[in-house]
């Protein structure tokens, strides 16, 4: 089986809240992804700090499991 240090980066664009929720409680995929309706899609990854109320420590994990 996958594990998260061996998985296809998900693309934070098209991803789905079944899709974030292995690494993030509901509510916060909920707001990435209102967040990102939002703002048209991400451009980079670093846009992922401006994501309201996610954590320092939760952006850095994102940015390593995530693609645009």
């Amino acid at each position: 089986a996958a594990t998260a240090e061996t998985a296809q980066p998900i693309n934070v664009n098209t991803a789905t809240v079944g899709d974030l929720r292995p690494m993030m409680s509901l509510t916060q995929a909920k707001r990435l992804i209102r967040y990102r309706d939002e703002i048209g899609g991400f451009s980079s990854l670093d846009a992922l700090m401006l994501v309201p109320g996610f954590p320092r420590d939760l952006r850095r994990e994102l940015q390593l499991r995530l693609t645009i």
